[in-house]
């Protein structure tokens, strides 16, 4: 079997960072013959590839959109032939709509994977339509959530599943001790986040937690803006912009909390490896539902409602202060470790390849 991965880069990004451990796996099984990772986007790479992996990137520099758009699908077109794989799998919308189309009238099956909520992202609605359309000539396809793969239900008949992301491999142990007086978020700092809804309801409460500092943990376009919004309430002595990390787990295991404060979300990783380190993690019960299928209420974390700040502000306040409910939580949220392992993850994408395959 010769299998293809489509991804727009090997950035750090959450999907790339999906579909660079799916790949690794996958090189470890003796079934596939050939593996192949194209990035049609950028060729910057965050995340290591096993040497049997062989790695193409598009290399285009400086054009206008139209020829980018039309260099790309030449590029992807031309390595699909060239490489002849039996399957490609893709992820997110934009490259799932490149590999769809680059493959018309070959015979490579073509297993696409939405990574957002499909109601919300792309934000035009032009682009939905086209994707909703082009998304009908799939062979495959793979949701993080049921909430996702129900919104295709209206599109197509196609074969779908719902796979959770694998974990990180070698994450840190949990942590020991008694934890730091401080909150952690670790995000995109994107409109999406919401994180204006976590700088505020950390506003006020620190009245009551005169240690407890915020440290926010990712870049973005909204970076300025939340820096603004930080000196206009007068806690800049107590929150921390830090940046892209390569050490990240290591830097927020000994935290008090995780928040992840979006309004809406695929599947987080920084939650999932927030729950598998055993850190106390409050996230919004956000669309497309990824929160609620791994955390349990009240069992392994804590869920509050989109935009919610007063239910937020109560929930950071109930951790900080119980410490029973936080052993509790860590002691239950480390079981994700072995539901989520790469191998077993894995897995599942390797039993739907086979199920496409024989369609």
């Amino acid at each position: 079997m010769n299998v293809m991965f489509v991804s727009s880069s090997l950035t750090g990004g959450g999907a790339e960072r999906v579909i660079s451990v799916i790949a690794n796996e996958f090189s470890k099984i003796p079934a596939i013959d050939n593996i192949t990772l194209v990035s049609i986007i950028e060729d910057k790479v965050s995340y290591e590839l096993n040497k049997q992996i062989k790695y193409i990137p598009y290399k285009g520099i400086n054009e206008n959109k139209l020829i980018r758009v039309i260099k790309r699908f030449s590029f992807l077109r031309k390595t699909i032939i060239k490489e002849k794989p039996d399957v490609i799998i893709s992820f997110a919308t934009q490259v799932n709509i490149y590999s769809i189309v680059a493959n018309l009238g070959l015979k490579t099956k073509v297993i696409i994977s939405e990574r957002n909520d499909p109601n919300r992202d792309p934000i035009q609605s032009t682009v939905r339509k086209i994707r909703d359309q082009v998304y009908k000539l799939c062979d495959g396809a793979v949701f993080q959530t049921t909430d996702a793969m129900n919104y295709f239900e209206k599109v197509g008949k196609f074969p779908r599943t719902v796979i959770l992301n694998p974990l990180k491999a070698n994450l840190p142990e949990p942590y020991e001790g008694i934890r730091e007086s401080r909150i952690v978020t670790v995000a995109r700092l994107h409109p999406a986040k919401n994180l204006p809804l976590l700088i505020s309801s950390f506003k006020n409460i620190i009245r009551k937690f005169p240690n407890l500092t915020l440290e926010i943990y990712g870049e973005g376009e909204e970076k300025n803006h939340l820096i603004e919004l930080v000196k206009t309430k007068g806690i800049t002595e107590r929150v921390f912009f830090k940046g892209f990390s390569n050490s990240i787990h290591n830097d927020i295991n000994a935290a008090a909390c995780f928040v992840l404060s979006s309004n809406y979300e695929g599947m987080s990783n920084a939650m999932l490896e927030s729950l598998a380190l055993g850190i106390p993690t409050i996230c919004t019960d956000c669309p497309i539902g990824g929160a609620r299928m791994v955390i349990d209420h009240m069992e392994n974390g804590l869920l509050f409602p989109v935009g919610n700040q007063e239910k937020l502000e109560q929930y950071l306040e109930l951790i900080l202060e119980d410490f029973s409910l936080r052993e509790k939580f860590k002691e239950n949220s480390i079981k994700i470790r072995e539901r989520l392992s790469s191998e077993k993850i894995s897995k599942q994408w390797l039993e739907f390849v086979k199920l496409i395959l024989t369609e």
